[in-house]
């Protein structure tokens, strides 16, 4: 016991001296109720003397009993709690503790007695014992303070250590019960007033002298936070006892351990949560600035932004299909990034945007209206999974092709007889499935059709376009700050209307504006844009500036004498992942729609790139290869023109990739051509 006491104390101690560091958290006080089931573990080991029960002949005991059993009760109370810092808290506890009925048996040789009773009944007999039983019942108030350890290995785990105290609720109970034969066997219930032939449970009666419980209690417990307020913590503690059940010299080998579970519902009393945030105030060292604007050439090298250009131009773009879609792990449920953008019914292909990602989160739709323009077309649909996890199967495939085929059916209008589905484990051409990434982009259906032109890449053709060159811009802010950042917007506009809106909490990151076709104003108007960033103080801070913009009109080019151009641009996909071979479909579509778009004096730039798995020095080479494939393949068949190529790799990643259509979409090769008109 004096160990135990030494070690609460010396825990005391050390959670009232927390390092400085450590002191991050204000402290906060708790009241809550706990309840649950109580396992106790009664050890016997004591003789039950002619005393009690019954008198004998003799003063020879009746026998022993040194059979332990395990009862079950229940607990209830308060709690109220103090958290000091980060780690360290203190608590105490007010309760009922039940330990229930346990029955104790006796196990030694049987023995011959006379008994006699205490009153005037009509039993005196000479008889054999063979089984003698305690049942008894114990309850306890109990008072309970300890000592909190708080995030002990992981957030939230918490661990108590401190001395429970017992104090006897009513005086305990017990019954006796021996089993006496002779001739026959008779079960006879004693008390210390009579004797009986039971006719129900045993007779109980109180244990003399039932001593104060004192034990050593350690438990644990993790919190789940349910509200601002309000916590709910699972809960385990073990009881271990200094001292016996009771202080009579009959009952002098008995101690019972307790093992409980509970639930303890907490309520939070500090105050809001604005009262609990750090005692810090706003400071004027938040500074913000935003020391370059940048865009990426050919290569994927950086260089400051000094202009757009924006140019009238015959422009036309194809934007691929991905024949995929991908679906959440272990379900037929499809992911938001590669399923339908809108019903059907308000779905034409002439209406799309020019945005490869928007356009493939409508790949269902446009493949679905190709179908019905081809009735001759038939399509596969094939359910895969990442052949991983065990909540993915061939069952699975089978229900994400049912339920790909549904949509075409219920949503689009597609005859049911015109679609197949099949389902395998990995794709004949998987991804890297030792890897997240790879992984989930094999939970997907694969589209195919009797009918190239079903799958087709989609091309956008516009006699007239506002083009910005470049068509990306990377805005990269700066922040400095004591305190962390929890808060910064980018606001791009022009001319008062706003363009682009980017909202993110926590770490400031550069970020990228993808200008789309006709989304400047035909004006030589510059770009406006305004970074504000606001710190965990309150302090918020914003930097604006400008964009120089150089439009171009059809006018100023006649009157400039500028040579009018066509500019077309093709993104050649899919390649497989870390591959760079051309595949039938890519070498079609190069014959059928970027071959006649090469004239002898067209100027034709070829840039690969890869998504963001693998290496970069490894992928900077892949796309090198992906791109002079391409050229070779255009060079043999138009040799007049004058090619360029750079192989861009992962430095400039031209989609998502935190979204597997967007990897897919990366793994491309992009095929200017721009074609003088006079």
């Amino acid at each position: 016991m004096k160990k135990v006491l030494a070690l609460l104390f010396s825990a005391t101690m050390v959670g009232a001296v927390v390092p400085a560091g450590a002191q991050d958290k204000k402290p906060t006080t708790m009241v809550g109720i706990y309840l649950g089931p109580g396992f106790q573990f009664h050890s016997p080991d004591f003789a039950i003397p002619s005393s009690i029960g019954l008198l004998t002949d003799s003063d020879t005991p009746l026998g022993s009993i040194n059979t332990g059993n395990t009862s079950v009760g229940f607990h209830a109370g308060l709690l109220l709690e103090h958290r000091l810092n980060n780690w360290f808290g203190l608590g105490l506890r007010l309760g009922y503790n039940g330990f229930g009925e346990a029955v104790l048996t006796g196990n030694d040789t049987s023995r011959t007695i006379d008994v006699y009773p205490r009153d005037e009944s009509n039993i005196d007999v000479k008889a054999a014992v063979t089984e003698r039983e305690i049942t008894s019942t114990l309850n306890y108030i109990e008072i309970a303070p300890y000592v909190m350890f708080h995030d002990v290995f992981v957030d939230n785990l918490y661990v108590t250590l401190g001395p429970g105290i017992g104090i006897p609720a009513g005086t305990p109970q017990y019954g006796h019960r021996i089993r006496l034969t002779d001739p026959s066997p008779n079960d006879y219930f004693f008390t210390n007033k009579s004797s009986e032939i039971p006719t129900g449970d045993p007779r109980k009666i109180d244990v003399p002298d039932a001593a104060l419980r004192l034990a050593a209690d350690l438990g644990v417990g993790y919190n789940i936070q349910l509200s601002n307020s309000i916590w709910l913590a699972p809960e385990v503690k073990f009881s271990f006892p200094f001292t016996k059940v009771s202080s009579s010299a009959i009952f002098d080998k008995w101690t019972v351990p307790q093992l409980r579970a509970s639930v303890a519902l907490r309520f939070d009393i500090s105050g809001s949560d604005e009262q609990k945030k750090p005692e810090t105030t706003a400071t004027d060292d938040l500074t913000v600035s935003m020391p370059e604007v940048v865009y990426y050439d050919e290569t994927g090298n950086a260089n400051t932004l000094r202009v757009l250009k924006v140019e009238d131009l015959q422009y036309s773009e194809m934007y691929p299909l991905v024949p995929y879609v991908f679906f959440d792990k272990g379900t037929a449920t499809m992911k938001s990034q590669a399923t339908m953008a809108r019903e059907s019914g308000d779905f034409s292909i002439d209406n799309l945007p020019q945005d490869a990602i928007e356009i493939n989160n409508n790949a269902l739709n446009i493949v679905g209206t190709r179908m019905k323009n081809y009735p001759q077309a038939s399509l596969t649909i094939i359910g895969t999974n990442s052949g991983k996890d065990k909540s993915e199967n061939r069952q699975v495939s089978q229900q994400r092709a049912e339920a790909v085929k549904n949509y075409l059916v219920g949503s689009v209008g597609v005859d049911a007889s015109r679609i197949t589905t099949e389902a395998r484990d990995l794709p004949e051409k998987a991804s890297n499935n030792t890897i997240p990434d790879g992984m989930e982009e094999n939970r997907r259906v694969e589209l195919r059709s009797n009918t190239p032109e079903v799958l087709d890449p989609i091309i956008i053709q516009k006699d007239k376009q506002r083009i910005t060159t470049p068509s990306m811009v990377e805005f990269r802010p700066k922040v400095t700050s004591s305190s962390p950042i929890t808060e910064w917007k980018l606001s791009i506009s022009q001319a008062g209307k706003s363009l682009r809106e980017f909202s993110r909490n926590g770490e400031v990151s550069p970020q990228r504006w993808i200008i789309r076709p006709n989304e400047l104003s035909a004006s030589q108007l510059p770009i406006e844009y305004t970074f504000t960033a606001t710190d965990q103080s309150g302090s918020t801070k914003e930097v604006s500036g400008t964009i120089a913009v150089d439009y171009i009109s059809s006018t100023r080019k006649s009157v400039e004498q500028l040579p009018d151009r066509m500019v077309e641009k093709f993104s050649l996909i899919l390649f497989d992942f870390d591959k760079s071979e051309i595949t039938s479909d890519n070498s079609r579509i190069l014959d059928k729609v970027v071959l006649p778009a090469i004239k002898f004096n067209s100027i034709v730039k070829v840039y690969g790139y890869t998504d963001r798995t693998g290496e970069p020095d490894y992928n900077k080479k892949l796309s090198m290869q992906r791109a002079d494939a391409v050229r070779s393949y255009l060079e043999g068949k138009v040799k007049a023109a004058r090619y360029e190529t750079a192989g861009v790799g992962e430095d400039l990643l031209l989609f998502e990739n935190d979204m597997p259509a967007g990897r897919q979409l990366s793994r491309t090769v992009q095929v200017f051509i721009e074609t003088p008109t006079k």
